[in-house]
């Protein structure tokens, strides 16, 4: 009997012996991921403890609810989890922690501001899927003007064209920045000399920094448009944005193009143009094909319906349904184009859209703009200095975060007390948006780190970019205040 319980034994010893190496395996790993990564182990650590404290405060759901959105923008920051995991654990702690019903922390998903939103990008990636963006700008570049001043002006309405057109900006900063290193090499510019760089930047800050000026498309734009009081998205639709923003983008755009050609003195004319290479890809391209001409189609009358369809009395939630259901049917959006949507942003954009109720539920608005109140009555402060003071934070704030978590914490945190210094939320989050990319430093804007690697280090020098980011923001800010008496016109100040 003794044998036999010894043999029986053997297999189990074995297993446990495999289970433990396999143990002390994942053990290692795991340490050594926290060596490599001592930020995120930092980040995850204080994560941790907010979860901790919003534990020991579960009997006051304000002081848990602003923890636990503390512990995940620290998480989001740091990358110290997935993303998607970030998102979904808040929207989960919520329910757990008795902040809100499961129905509540849900209730984003089911409303028609996500809908719109998943429309839009939808329609978006079926113009990006389509080809006729590459031929629009091989196009473009083939018929560019002589004057570099007017191929900087050129290069950024192109940039701003993409805006509605490429939600993602990377994606948005790397292709427009393609068309620039072809049209550098098409006009044999001296490589990183004053005329290349004044073209890329010209082209970088129409595609991204001015990402500001339209709702549609972008999807920072979206998550601003997320954390706006509901009473305010009410009253601000496509056709709304765009008139508020556009002074604001035409002032940036002119005097950023004033100031780099002052700085950068590049040539008045560039060399002729030798087009043999586009007009080659351009062929290769044969006349435009029957998806292109749809996906054209779609696009204009999607444009042309959220801008007048509110007038008209047709919800912008309506218009997007309808085109998408025509791209659906005329086969310019599929199965590829549904995957490559960026679920990540969507389900984010979800939770945010629960927030602004939950907080004014919670009064946790209420008692942050009584705090206002007390700590800046005494100032006077004139409405477009807090303005300007919520951007100038904006800029220091991204020094060190990325773009969502620091929209995430200064959307959230100072979108909801505009109304107590006398400002629409709106022009809170236009400022956020306006003053989101900077690239001073090389590690402070991903996208531009992108855009760079797609000029090949062919168009322009870190210090050139560098001084532009300088002269952009304070222009911006400049803009900001500028636009004051049109704001005040509107009604929104």
């Amino acid at each position: 009997m003794a044998v036999i319980a010894i043999d029986q034994t053997l297999p189990q010893a074995a297993g446990a012996s495999r289970i433990g190496a396999h143990a002390e395996r994942l053990a290692q790993t795991f340490r050594a991921r926290l060596h490599k990564r001592p930020v995120q182990t930092a980040a995850l650590g204080l994560a941790v403890a907010l979860l901790g404290a919003a534990l020991a405060y579960h009997s006051s759901p304000p002081q848990a609810f602003v923890l636990l959105l503390g512990a995940s923008v620290i998480l989001n920051a740091t990358r110290a989890i997935p993303e998607i995991a970030s998102y979904l654990g808040l929207a989960t702690a919520w329910v757990l922690f008795g902040i809100a019903t499961p129905e509540q922390a849900v209730a984003g998903y089911g409303g028609t501001n996500w809908m719109t939103a998943v429309a839009m990008v939808a329609l978006a990636q079926a113009v990006a899927s389509s080809g006729l963006l590459l031929r629009c700008g091989l196009w473009f570049v083939q018929r560019l003007p002589r004057s570099v001043l007017a191929q900087g002006a050129t290069f950024m309405l192109g940039g701003l064209a993409l805006i509605p057109l490429l939600p993602g900006s990377t994606q948005r900063g790397q292709f427009s920045m393609m068309f620039a290193l072809a049209a550098a090499q098409a006009q044999r510019l001296k490589e990183r000399g004053p005329a290349a760089a004044f073209i890329a930047m010209a082209t970088f800050i129409g595609s991204n920094p001015m990402l500001f000026f339209f709702l549609g498309g972008n999807t920072t734009c979206l998550l601003i448009y997320g954390f706006l009081p509901e009473a305010t998205r009410a009253q601000i639709g496509v056709g709304e944005w765009l008139v508020a923003s556009v002074p604001l983008a035409a002032f940036v755009g002119v005097a950023s193009l004033a100031a780099m050609w002052l700085y950068l003195r590049p040539e008045r004319n560039a060399p002729p143009l030798d087009s043999r290479k586009v007009s080659q890809q351009l062929a290769e391209l044969g006349r435009p094909k029957g998806r292109e001409l749809k996906t054209a189609a779609i696009l204009a009358l999607t444009i042309l319906g959220w801008t007048f369809g509110p007038a008209l009395g047709v919800d912008k939630l309506v218009v997007s349904l309808v085109m998408l259901m025509a791209s659906i049917l005329l086969g310019c959006f599929g199965d590829t184009e549904l995957q490559s949507l960026p679920w990540d942003f969507l389900i984010l954009y979800g939770i945010v859209l629960d927030i602004d109720k939950i907080t004014t539920r919670l009064g946790i608005t209420q008692a942050a703009g009584a705090a206002l109140v007390a700590a800046t009555g005494h100032l006077h402060l004139a409405p477009i200095v807090f303005l300007l003071a919520v951007a100038v934070l904006n800029v220091l704030v991204r020094l060190v975060l990325p773009v969502i978590p620091a929209l995430m914490l200064l959307g959230l945190g100072l979108i909801p007390l505009a109304p107590v210094m006398g400002l629409s939320p709106f022009l809170v989050g236009l400022a956020l948006l306006a003053t989101t990319t900077v690239w001073f430093l090389p590690t402070t804007s991903y996208t531009f780190r992108l855009a760079a690697q797609a000029a090949e280090g062919q168009l322009f020098t870190n210090r050139q970019a560098q001084v532009t980011s300088v002269i952009h923001t304070a222009i911006t800010l400049l803009g900001l205040a500028v636009c004051t008496p049109y704001w005040r016109w509107l009604g929104l100040m």
